[in-house]
């Protein structure tokens, strides 16, 4: 049994998650039924995204942190070793990138609390691949859990982390990693060239008779794949996710997800397959109970839910400090004021992934004037977040941009210019590949782009243009295979957010607006809730 920091008393527990637990069920089957009952509790997350301390959620509420996470694993251990049962603690990836203190120091502070706290587990995400493998062979070095993805080979044909684990903790539980088999459509093409991915449901069907033959008595599938509703998105059909995992390997019977930041307060029952995630950002910890019958092998009952993590409410003290030592670290750099924004400046998910916003047009007109091209063009899922209106510090710029993105040039013929703006309308639902301009505008109808105008003109199909970009998409990357056909492609080795630090201290004031630069006609912007994302989830 692992060892834990802090014990708190169950009560604490009770008062915190409003005593959600104590009323989950955990058998429709009498237990004096069974010949040999355990109980068993998986504690995940899923998405974090560098939010290892305590941030406010849309709300003002304090939510997160691992501080105040582990204050609920421990409550939660405790409860379920007192009840006789065996406790485990699971990461369905993308820890990495989204605030600057995590990321300036390749998501160290993440990793080390996620080893105090006791994990078992991590699945790579896609954002694990930002800054390429060195970096995940980096942080593999910290952890004292191992990383999974049964999909995810070196071109020698050796997988780049261990495909499973099988943990025997008086019950054989056999964990599956899987990543999203999109991975090479979302990260840059240099950091996953001499990779190969396979399809997720094709590796589930490999390895787990192996998983079996190695003694599992569980399956659990910790996959960063993501959950897609299938009615509010009309590309359901392309995608494999979670729920068609279930269906195509009944054999897992718990599926520990994440990816598309979906809070599953309840679960999803697919078959005799569970299905759970727990939104994003650590401002919850999933729970699911199962009850388990060693001696028939029949998984009983198993139940879902979330629980809140509110720092509010009490942190594991010697980790706070821990994490409050690693936040202090470049402070410095990151309080410095760039400029004052008039007007809050809009990077929300769901409006820069489905039209103009005045961050996009602020973001591209830095990346035209910097470079003196004609236009500019930016994926709406490279921008992550908005700014204030107010003072714009250098954190709310790496908020913004947290992929290390270069800046760079090309020359683009009208005709590859309206193929690209197409393509970012027609894939918008699967990544965040809306374009968001400078330079340029035109209508959309549909997926279709009319009155089409560089500078207030009519583009000419076979005239060539100059372009800035970044790197992401210049390779390919969110389905811009049209991108890669460029001419005259230059890489400045400027990062975007360095490029924009200093437009915004050369302006000192700015108040962009959203200027019909994009007209959309027939279609209403779409909640980007449920819905795959770009350069991540």
């Amino acid at each position: 049994m692992k060892s834990r920091f802090a014990w708190v008393v169950v009560s604490f527990f009770i008062l915190i998650t409003g005593g959600c637990v104590s009323n989950q069920p955990m058998g429709h089957i009498p237990e004096r039924a069974l010949a040999n009952p355990v109980p068993i509790t998986f504690l995940h997350t899923n998405d974090t995204h560098g939010h290892a301390w305590p941030h406010k959620d849309r709300d003002g509420v304090l939510r997160g942190g691992f501080a105040a996470q582990n204050q609920v694993v421990d409550a939660v251990w405790r409860e379920v070793d007192t009840a006789g049962g065996v406790t485990f603690v699971l990461s369905a990836g993308d820890i990495n990138t989204g605030v600057p203190e995590s990321d300036l120091l390749d998501s160290e502070p993440d990793i080390m609390a996620m080893n105090r706290i006791g994990y078992d587990a991590m699945v790579l995400g896609n954002h694990e691949f930002d800054k390429g493998v060195e970096k995940i062979r980096k942080q593999q070095g910290w952890a004292k859990f191992p990383f999974l993805s049964a999909n995810v080979l070196t071109k020698d044909g050796n997988y780049l982390t261990r495909p499973y684990v099988i943990i025997d903790r008086g019950i054989k539980v056999g964990i599956l990693g899987l990543t999203t088999g999109d991975l090479k459509v979302l990260v840059s093409p240099e950091f996953t060239k001499g990779l190969v991915v396979e399809d997720p449901i094709t590796a589930a069907k490999k390895h787990i008779p192996q998983m079996k033959a190695e003694g599992a008595d569980l399956i659990v599938a910790l996959t960063h794949i993501g959950l897609i509703d299938k009615k509010a998105n009309s590309l359901f059909d392309k995608f494999i996710d979670d729920r068609k995992l279930a269906e195509a390997v009944p054999e897992i019977q718990l599926i520990v997800g994440g990816h598309t930041d979906v809070l599953l307060e309840k679960g999803l029952k697919v078959g005799n397959t569970l299905i759970a995630q727990a939104g994003s950002h650590g401002d919850h910890l999933g729970r699911v109970d199962l009850l388990f019958d060693t001696s028939s092998g029949r998984l009983v009952n198993a139940t879902a839910t979330v629980l809140p993590v509110l720092p509010d409410k009490g942190e594991e003290k010697e980790l706070a400090k821990l994490m409050n030592e690693y936040k202090e670290r470049g402070s410095a750099t990151l309080e410095e004021t760039v400029a004052t924004a008039t007007s809050k400046l809009d990077g929300e998910r769901q409006n820069v992934r489905n039209g103009e916003t005045n961050l996009g047009n602020l973001l591209t007109d830095a990346l035209r004037e910097t470079t003196g091209t004609e236009i500019a063009i930016y994926n709406g899922g490279g921008i992550r977040d908005s700014i204030e209106a107010g003072k714009i510090k250098v954190r709310d710029v790496y908020q913004v941009l947290p992929f290390s993105n270069t800046v760079v040039t090309a020359t683009i013929t009208g005709k590859q210019l309206k193929t690209a703006l197409e393509s970012g309308l027609k894939n918008r639902h699967l990544t965040g590949s809306f374009l968001q301009v400078s330079g340029i505008s035109f209508e959309a109808v549909g997926d279709r782009v009319t009155d089409l105008k560089i500078g207030g003109k009519a583009v000419v199909p076979s005239k060539k243009y100059s372009v800035s970009t970044n790197n992401f998409i210049l390779a390919g990357g969110d389905h811009f295979e049209i991108l890669t056909k460029l001419a005259n492609k230059k890489d400045t080795a400027l990062p975007v957010e360095r490029v924009l630090i200093d437009y915004l201290k050369a302006k000192k004031e700015v108040d962009p607006k959203v200027e019909k630069r994009i007209r959309l006609s027939t279609e209403k912007h779409l909640s980007g809730g449920k819905k795959a994302a770009s350069q991540k989830s």
